[in-house]
């Protein structure tokens, strides 16, 4: 009986250790297809093969370390190689949105592996249903586990961030930015990209306060470590800031910061440069929020011009935001036929560019209600409200808030 016993548990461990080599290769197929974006629909095949493995070791080894690890990391497979495959029907708004919850889900699921604190795990799984982790034994260091949970945070952001879904982004940004700083260091370029990221995040769902902190100490490390490779990280914290600092009514502050967000664009990448026109165009639009209409007009229309000698004819959203800061700089002079043509040319632009849900044609319907309202046309107003207001709904509670480095855009003025 002992000997039956022994040869049967040989077995046992010679099936989980063919099962464990399956599911380790088609983790490795799935992952070098991905790298190289070549047969996403074959990635994703092998991505879900090996979490058919691993669902079947946790039930063999439900303790089994090296099980979580690959857990997690097959899951990450499969979101990214889905991304890589879009839906199956890109005009059906239902499929697209299925596509895309599907994506996130496997996202949070694999996060749940590498940072269970956080609590994001959905339904994926025996490992999830039964709470446990990879934190709870594990081979492997506790950095290794921040290293994958930083790759899996950095596309569960984008998605969640894509999808509107804010205010979840930040707890996942803070634990990024605890891990990167415990991996790489505070002043790493990782760590301030990250940083930077928050500062947006904690904005955009609102807390302002928090956001200055986070990018006030990006520039804090910028001004003791100048790097050149952290050109865009800073340069996105110096406008997002300004952007804050408007947003608080703190204009003539929010112009020292667009005019070094400026003179670090021209430094970077040379005065032709569209990054130089953004930042232009942002300047411009503080400089008329402070009442110096002169200077604001210098900059806006020096911006256009920029951005009209890089972009041509083709149809860009940053050529649609800088018409409405030029229109909104007409509205503000009287000179309303001026005012509407730039926003009408500004919401083509952003349409072709962007489509008819780009929450950028928030601030150009905004305007034009208002000049319909000004000049007593109620269907133009009733028209642009409608439009407004759907967008609004769908932007979020602060749609005039950059998503990250882009131009600063006027709402129309309350008064």
């Amino acid at each position: 009986m002992t000997r039956e016993r022994q040869l049967a548990g040989a077995k046992a461990k010679d099936e989980v250790r063919a099962a464990f080599a399956h599911m380790y290769t088609m983790y490795d197929l799935s992952s070098h297809l991905n790298r190289y974006h070549k047969l996403s629909e074959k990635s994703l095949t092998f991505a879900e093969a090996a979490l058919n493995e691993f669902n079947s070791l946790l039930t063999a080894q439900p303790h089994n370390a090296d099980t979580f690890v690959f857990g997690g990391l097959a899951l990450f497979e499969k979101a990214k190689a889905s991304i890589l495959v879009g839906p199956s029907s890109r005009d059906d708004p239902t499929c697209c949105a299925l596509w895309s919850e599907g994506i996130i889900s496997d996202l949070r699921d694999a996060m749940h592996f590498f940072a269970p604190e956080l609590s994001l795990s959905t339904h994926h799984g025996p490992a999830i249903a039964g709470g446990r982790s990879l934190s709870l034994s594990s081979p492997f260091p506790a950095v290794s586990a921040s290293v994958y949970g930083l790759a899996v945070g950095r596309e569960l952001v984008a998605a969640l961030t894509t999808s509107g879904s804010l205010p979840t982004v930040v707890p996942i940004l803070k634990w990024m930015v605890a891990a990167s700083t415990t991996i790489y260091g505070t002043s790493d370029s990782t760590t301030m990209s990250l940083e930077a990221q928050l500062g947006v995040a904690c904005f955009r769902s609102g807390d302002v306060v928090e956001a200055e902190g986070h990018l006030r100490a990006v520039l804090e490390i910028d001004e003791t470590i100048k790097r050149p490779e952290d050109a865009f990280t800073v340069g996105s914290a110096l406008n997002n800031l300004a952007c804050l600092l408007s947003h608080s009514d703190r204009n003539e502050e929010s112009i020292v910061y667009f005019t070094r967000d400026v003179e670090l664009c021209v430094g970077t990448n040379g005065p032709a440069h569209p990054t130089v026109s953004q930042a232009r165009s942002s300047l411009g639009a503080a400089h008329l929020k402070c009442g110096q209409m002169a200077r604001a007009e210098q900059e806006m229309l020096a911006a256009l011009d920029g951005l009209r000698n890089t972009y041509g004819q083709m149809p860009n959203a940053d050529v649609g935001d800088a018409l409405v800061n030029i229109g909104a700089l007409r509205a503000a002079q009287q000179r309303d036929a001026e005012a509407e043509a730039h926003f009408v040319e500004a919401v083509s632009c952003i349409q072709a560019s962007e489509g008819d849900n780009s929450c950028r044609l928030l601030a150009p319907y905004e305007h034009l209600e208002r000049l319909a309202h000004k000049g007593g046309d109620k269907g133009k107003q009733a028209l642009y409200y409608s439009k407004a207001r759907s967008l609004r709904d769908m932007c979020g509670a602060s749609p005039h808030i950059p998503h990250d480095k882009s131009i600063r855009v006027l709402p129309p003025s309350s008064s």
